[in-house]
């Protein structure tokens, strides 16, 4: 057994390669792999691993596009220089992080853009520190944000702040010729903020004679800090796009067999972001010190088609409802309180 202080979530190949044979260089003189994050250090590998990655990486580029050829390569290295790893661990009961990623969606948002960190703000009463990371949605970086739920939960960056109140909105959007444009509001809430900084929710509720959304329909959702309750201009607000997809009964029958962080792995090769993360973060929440989970978690929001990386520390701020992290199945708590429907 390799004692645990050796590894983390955050242990790099090398590092745990240095700790362990102190001394040895693992790479190849004047080896570089094709590597595009600097924040990640490439994996210890011998020309022969290196050989059998690089052709792991390409046919997978090959399949998926040459654009993502990097990401593939970053993950062949389990099947090349990152053989040396498992032999080294084959004691640790980590858990290997979402092992084939996550898989995105072909169609992009539908305004055609990225759709985070495009927030409004008045300079003159403005309730977060201009210095602090800006409010922001959770969603993938470029490809659509899909959920295979009726009624989704949504996820959200909140920077510390002096905020009186916190609003959500959703819409239904409608094609005019020139884009899609918020429609019909089909529901609105606020609910009491403390101020900190971290990862908030809100599941739509199921109880209000809500509609579910409909699937293939793209759905446009709003959060706002409300600085001054009463004149909304001085409000920061942030959107995000959201499309419920239909599963396929085969992937329907074998979710319906699967528990925990294998739930979260399925959705995640499914591409159904919002699904993903619910799971993540409630197995998280009830356990927050399993190393397993913050593995996933980190590989989800780290993950190339994702890049939330800086908000992988960010602490959660929703409530969490007792269970075990080994047997998630259902919606449990978590939600923000003190919400209503604004018929």
């Amino acid at each position: 057994m390799i004692p645990t202080f050796l590894f983390s979530p955050k242990t790099s190949p090398q590092s745990l390669w240095a700790r362990i044979f102190p001394g040895l260089n693992p790479k190849p003189p004047g080896h570089q792999p094709p590597h595009s994050n600097p924040n990640v250090p490439p994996s210890p590998t011998t020309p022969a691993r290196l050989a059998l990655g690089q052709k792991h990486g390409q046919k997978h580029g090959q399949k998926h596009g040459q654009k993502n050829w990097q990401k593939s390569w970053q993950k062949s290295w389990r099947y090349g220089g990152g053989g040396i790893l498992a032999i080294v661990l084959v004691g640790n009961t980590l858990a290997p992080a979402l092992a084939n990623g996550f898989t995105p969606p072909k169609r992009g948002y539908p305004d055609g853009g990225i759709t985070r960190g495009g927030g409004t703000r008045s300079t003159p009463t403005l309730c977060v520190d201009p210095a602090s990371p800006p409010l922001a949605p959770l969603v993938p970086k470029t490809a659509m944000a899909l959920t295979q739920a009726e009624y989704p939960r949504f996820f959200w960056f909140f920077p510390e702040n002096t905020a009186s109140r916190g609003e959500f909105r959703l819409f239904s959007v409608t094609n005019q010729g020139r884009g899609l444009w918020d429609d019909t509001l089909l529901y609105q809430t606020e609910f009491q903020i403390s101020g900190e900084s971290g990862i908030a929710s809100l599941k739509l509720p199921d109880t209000l004679n809500l509609p579910p959304l409909e699937v293939g329909q793209p759905y446009r959702w709003y959060v706002s800090l409300m600085c001054n309750p009463l004149d909304p201009v001085h409000n920061i607000t942030i959107s995000g796009w959201v499309e419920r997809s239909a599963l396929a009964p085969q992937v329907q029958d074998r979710l319906e067999q699967l528990q925990g962080r294998d739930r979260a792995e399925l959705f995640a090769q499914e591409g159904l972001w919002f699904d993903a993360l619910e799971t993540l973060a409630d197995l998280r929440c009830g356990d927050p010190n399993n190393p397993d989970l913050l593995n996933e978690w980190s590989a989800l929001l780290q993950d190339d088609d994702i890049a939330l990386a800086n908000l992988v520390e960010t602490p959660l701020l929703q409530q969490c409802t007792s269970f075990s992290s080994d047997d998630l199945d259902g919606d449990l708590g978590g939600n923000l309180s003190d919400s209503q429907s604004l018929k």
